[in-house]
């Protein structure tokens, strides 16, 4: 009987910066390999000052996640020159929990200030340059490819891929406006569409309070939650769902997240929270992925940098030639 092969899948999400605005000094001062040395100039900084590491927390959690290293290896694709940066990073603060050994005779129970490492996060910085032959300053951003392992949470990859461009290279993840997420929608063959309501909501004991808490003063909260899939949407229809108030006005839910996901993987994610008034965030972002047999995740054949290379390769050259579109 043949042998299954197990498949995983790599996702290779892709993540644009903010621009910043440099000043021409003279004729090469602004070049995909200038700005590549600044950017390995302050991470050879960053790794040199044990005192001043990243942490991060997510809300209403209590462990940590700090930056402790970044490894900053030079690799191309084709021509065009990019940073793989390996990332050293660590979970602390952890109040619970404990590391047991395969065979069960060692228990080590986690102190607050331990630390459990992975020296296995990657990620792909890419410069971009807009050249302004009318001004004496050019536009500068920089595209972050994810590498999306299946050892790792999704969210966790993210996060750390955000706390690093934010508080160590000082250029965070772009967030779009709404009129440009209006003009790139009209642009572009939607595929699906994701809609997620939620809210917390006072419990109205409509079924009762339980009866050990009938001498306690009492207090409940529930969550509500609605997942919406659509397919092969109308552009007129999708931008109604986006301008549309109703789910806030008369459904009583506080929050809302948008996914618009394109024919060409690109995604446009948006997460709209209402109290008083509604709070927008709206993010682009591509995403790809790669296949990998289980052996090469076991044998950790997915960290070695020239398969990094290899799954990340096609990725790529599809984002930059739908890019230029």
């Amino acid at each position: 009987m043949e042998e299954f092969l197990k498949q995983y899948d790599i996702k290779i999400p892709v993540y644009v910066s903010e621009r910043v605005k440099l000043e021409k000094n003279n004729l090469f001062a602004n070049s995909s390999a200038t700005l590549l040395q600044h950017v390995k100039d302050i991470i050879a900084n960053y790794n040199s000052n044990p005192q001043k590491k990243v942490l991060t927390t997510k809300r209403n959690k209590t462990d940590k996640i700090g930056i402790k290293s970044i490894n900053a290896i030079d690799i191309s694709f084709n021509r065009d020159e990019c940073l793989l940066l390996q990332v050293t990073a660590y979970k602390t603060n952890l109040l619970d929990g404990y590391y047991q050994d395969g065979e069960e005779k060692q228990q080590i129970n986690f102190q607050q200030l331990d630390k459990l490492c992975s020296d296995t996060y990657f990620y792909v910085l890419y410069p971009l340059i807009r050249r302004n032959h009318n001004s004496n300053e050019d536009e500068v951003y920089w595209q972050l490819f994810i590498y999306e392992d299946p050892s790792k949470s999704d969210e966790e990859m993210v996060q750390i891929g955000r706390s690093m461009m934010r508080h160590i290279l000082k250029t965070p993840i772009k967030n779009i406006k709404s009129e440009k997420l209006i003009e790139d929608l009209k642009a572009h063959k939607l595929a699906d569409v994701e809609i997620v309501l939620s809210s917390f909501d006072e419990d109205d004991s409509s079924d009762g309070k339980p009866v050990y808490v009938k001498d306690y003063q009492y207090s409940c909260k529930f969550k509500r939650e609605k997942k919406i899939l659509l397919s092969g949407m109308r552009i007129q229809d999708v931008l109604e769902i986006y301008n549309d108030r109703t789910d806030f006005d008369t459904s009583n839910y506080t929050k809302r997240q948008l996914k618009f996901l394109t024919e060409d993987r690109h995604t446009y994610s948006i997460v709209q929270e209402y109290k008083d008034i509604i709070k927008e965030a709206i993010e682009d972002s591509f995403n790809y992925k790669e296949s990998v047999s289980e052996e090469d995740v076991k044998s950790k054949k997915i960290f070695e940098v020239d398969e990094i290379r290899k799954h990340m390769e096609g990725v790529f050259c599809n984002y930059l030639a739908n890019q230029t579109k």
